[in-house]
């Protein structure tokens, strides 16, 4: 019976480059499979707990030693127990693969795991068994296995394989090295090789040799592209590169086929519903990462209530208003079935009916993640639900599973959302996902240089840059408690150079196992990040006396690419294509397909004169500019809670519920406050935002007392909010929502609420004579009314009507107040046909930024009496809210 041959690298956990594909018997491993595979010879093989199950056993186990005397771990563990806990265990099996006993006095800190190891709670990892497995060995077993050979240098591996090797020796396994490869090639790629292996230094390379060759880019998409330029060109090299995902676009769009690739720490957005869910428990919730919650792809809440609820936190800025429970009455009365309208109501109440407060009890929380756990196992089971990487949603189970796990080992009854979230972003962490696998015939791709177990012909060493040797293992030992260790006989202790000589060896192999033509590709960026010099950049400035006659700075379209040994290639040829370029008006054929409203707005109208390319995409093409949902800036919630809650107040006055002008304003506005904020403001309960939400406060509270005094000291009797007002002017149909409407006498008041930044902007609106909503309204109440705006930010009235009095009142000086409403309703009418005769002959103005003697509508306004355009410096004022940049040609 022929016995296994085993051929051992610790790289070789990943593909092997390897000549030969006819290796019978052969089998090449890395560290865990030949773990696995001794295990399965020694009838050792199990099912073994995850090392995130183990941190929770390790975790129960200290907090049990704390909780009975002081350690010199109390006061961090008092502030992270998951972190110290994972933290130690890392230290346990360290020590544990040197051959530890713990049983030893060497120092306060290693005395803990001792104590802890003597519990006997925790599962056995990796190092436990190896070191079953090295135990038995020595008893001197019978195996399958005939021999081993190491393509490591094991005289500075971890010390444990040469225990491990030495007892299969007593087991009859011949262990040998891997061969020194005779090599062949001359020139600078041999004097390279020799040098190193030899630790020669000022070695001179041949100018004229081209075995050796640096290539220096701008940036890893040029490289990217370069190289894939050079593999259309029947280039066929073995490629050294950790991340494909570049080299991949630039080889997909020469049409070559692809490297395999993956994500290392990929964070795709399903996984984010772990860190997301504390949004359903907490008050005050966090308005953006509950809509995005809500537009999260796959989640426990059925996309089209979570899309409902997303609308209504966006248009309303809260939630638990009314606009939230019609949402979700529809969504469950949308069911004929009765057994789906019962199933509806349970997600409702697993998902969006805790009680909200500021500490949730870790049950609640368990819950709630238990039920994530149970949903993922039923998306896997219904076929075509979930279109992405099935490897996703098990490993959302298993966070969720691990977080149960924590809690219960935390054993805390309460949790704020700080202390959640801690605890989260320990359990939390990223998946490793393949995005493209191996293309037929596709080039051989490597990600490390000790994967190379034969010498390749030609070698491309894609990523030569930022790469780091670090002597982790054991670093967190004491230099007293290093040497106490190394007294006690079989410790094994890997030493920090042995760490670091081991790392360069392994790298030593990308310029070692290549016998023809070797070229670093070295780029001054990666991802927009600037790289830094590969270690073994040192070492070839060491060895290489003329090393620098051998970059070549590679610029495209310059240069003479043959000079690397290389050959001439096409470049692949893209299609550029222009944005478009910014103009002072569109034109369109199909302009009958532009129709005029039935109904006509203030906003509408108001957009259609001053911008009116904005306003055929909003109101004509119906393409919204806001992209995704999203919660209002702080500006905007402002003005809306000051409206509802001053609303509010007037109507309660109406009721003769409240007496407005005798009651505590400022404790009904606190009142308001509560019951308002969480549903229409939530933004403002947030920690951040509370020094803002308090001078707000403070301002409206102000603003409403002075505008109590301007209504009792004019006489004002307020008879609506939102009065809707509807009428036909010169043919066209408006309708609108007054604010607030007052009369004085028989005459009314229309007054309409704003919070600005700035009270110049109404001020100048007024003076200026381009006040068209309140001049509309007044049009439409069929009345010669009085009209003002009342700024809630700064609690003035500003009015061209001087019949309106008070300390908190400005008047705007105009020519006939009484007669100006009508005139700017003229010039409205005007700017609003004028729109429309540019329309008719295809012709939609867009020209902002630009002077105002070049445009058309600027030039007639005088002369035709339009409403005038909003000007800066002499130009005309830039939407601040359009999002059609693209169109408009204003990308830059």
């Amino acid at each position: 019976m022929h016995k296994l041959k085993l051929i051992f690298s610790h790289e070789f956990v990943n593909p092997v480059y390897k000549h030969s594909k006819n290796h019978i018997n052969v089998k090449f491993v890395g560290e865990i499979q030949l773990l696995s595979l001794l295990e399965r010879e020694l009838g050792m093989s199990g099912i073994f707990k995850s090392n995130r199950e183990r941190e929770n056993e390790y975790l129960r186990a200290l907090k049990e030693l704390v909780q009975v005397g002081e350690t010199f771990i109390s006061k961090s563990f008092a502030e992270d127990e998951i972190g110290v806990s994972k933290e130690l265990l890392m230290w346990r099996d360290q020590l544990k693969l040197a051959n530890w006993d713990f049983k030893t006095q060497i120092s306060e800190r290693l005395d803990l795991l001792a104590e802890v190891e003597r519990k006997e709670e925790v599962s056995p990892g990796t190092a436990d068994r190896w070191r079953r497995v090295i135990n038995t060995l020595k008893k001197g077993i019978s195996l399958s296995i005939g021999e081993i050979e190491i393509c490591d240098n094991l005289d500075i591996m971890h010390p444990f394989y040469r225990e491990l090797f030495n007892a299969l020796k007593n087991c009859n396994v011949v262990i040998s090295s891997r061969a020194t490869v005779k090599y062949s090639v001359n020139g600078n790629l041999g004097r390279l090789q020799k040098a190193l292996r030899t630790s020669q230094k000022d070695v001179e390379f041949d100018a004229a040799d081209k075995s050796f060759q640096i290539i220096q880019f701008a940036d890893d998409q040029i490289a990217a592209d370069f190289l894939a330029g050079q593999l259309k060109n029947n280039f066929d090299p073995v490629i050294i590169n950790q991340d494909n995902m570049v080299l991949n676009a630039s080889m997909s769009s020469y049409g070559l086929p692809l490297a395999e690739s993956s994500i290392n720490r990929s964070n795709p957005q399903v996984l984010q519903l772990f860190k997301l869910l504390p949004e359903l428990l907490y008050k005050p919730f966090r308005p953006d990462n509950l809509l995005a919650l809500f537009n999260l792809p796959v989640s426990p809440i059925p996309g089209k209530l979570a899309k409902a609820l997303g609308r209504v936190l966006a248009n309303t800025n809260g939630i638990e208003n009314e606009a939230w429970y019609n949402a979700i009455n529809a969504f469950v009365s949308s069911f004929e079935d009765e057994t789906e309208e019962k199933k509806s109501k349970r997600i409702i109440d697993r998902y969006l009916s805790f009680q909200r407060d500021k500490v949730i009890t870790s049950k609640d929380i368990s819950d709630l993640y238990g039920h994530v756990a149970s949903w993922v196992l039923s998306v896997l089971n219904v076929e075509d639900y979930y279109k992405g990487d099935p490897k996703v949603l098990y490993h959302l189970r298993a966070m969720c599973t691990d977080l149960m796990d924590t809690l219960d080992n935390l054993n805390k009854e309460y949790l704020s959302l700080p202390e959640l979230d801690r605890i989260l972003s320990k359990v939390y962490t990223s998946v490793s996902l393949d995005t493209q696998y191996k293309e037929v015939k596709s080039c051989m791709v490597i990600a490390e240089p000790g994967q190379l177990y034969d010498q390749a012909k030609d070698l491309v060493w894609f990523d030569f840059h930022s790469r780091n040797l670090q002597a982790t293992y054991c670093n967190f030992l004491f230099q007293s408690e290093y040497n106490k260790l190394e007294e006690f006989d079989g410790i094994c202790l890997w030493t920090k150079e042995h760490q670091v000589q081991y790392q360069l060896q392994q790298l030593y192999k990308g310029f070692l196992n290549v016998n023809e033509r070797l070229f670093l590709f070295i780029p001054d960026m990666v991802s927009g990040n600037e790289t830094t010099a590969h270690p073994l950049m040192a070492t070839l400035k060491a060895t290489v006396s003329n090393i620098e006659e051998f970059v070549y700075e590679f610029e495209l379209g310059t240069g003479d690419v043959r000079e690397t040994g290389l050959s001439d290639y096409e470049l692949n040829e893209v299609v550029q294509k222009k944005l478009p370029e910014a103009v002072h008006e569109i034109n369109i054929e199909n302009a009958s397909l532009l129709q005029k409203r039935q109904t006509e707005s203030y906003s509408s109208i108001n957009n259609l004169i001053h911008y009116p390319f904005d306003w055929v995409m909003d109101y004509q093409a119906r393409l919204s500019e806001k992209g995704m949902l999203g919660i209002g800036e702080a500006m905007t919630l402002k003005g809306n809670l000051s409206h509802m809650i001053v609303q509010e107040l007037l109507q309660k006055h109406k009721k003769k519920e409240l007496d407005f002008f005798e009651a505590d304003i400022e404790k009904e506005i606190d009142g308001l406050l509560i019951q308002y904020t969480t549903k229409y403001a939530a933004l403002f309960l947030l920690d951040e935002h509370l020094f803002e939400y308090n001078m707000f406060v403070n301002q409206l509270k102000q603003s409403v007392t002075n505008f109590r005094e301007i209504i009792h000291e004019n006489n004002l009797n307020f008879h609506s909010d939102e009065y809707e007002v509807q009428g036909n002017i010169k043919g066209v149909d408006f309708s609108g929502r007054i604010d607030l409407l007052f009369y004085k006498d028989e005459t009314p008041v229309i007054i309409d609420l704003k919070w600005t930044y700035s009270s110049k902007k109404y001020n100048r609106m007024l003076e200026e004579e381009k006040a068209i909503q309140l001049a509309l309204y007044n049009q439409l109440m069929s009345a010669n009314g009085m009209t003002a705006y009342f700024l809630l930010s700064h609690g003035v009235l500003f009015t061209v009507n001087p019949s309106l009095k008070g300390k908190n009142v400005t008047t705007v000086k105009v020519g006939d107040p009484y007669s100006m409403d009508a005139t700017i309703v003229q010039r409205m009418m005007n700017a609003y046909e004028y729109r429309w005769n540019e329309f008719k002959k295809g012709e939609i103005e867009e020209a902002e930024g630009e002077e105002l003697s070049v445009i058309n509508f600027a030039v007639d306004t005088e002369a035709m009496d339009l409403i005038p355009l909003d000007e800066d410096n002499r130009c005309k004022k830039v939407n601040p809210y359009s999002g059609y940049g693209l169109f408009k040609g204003d990308v830059k």
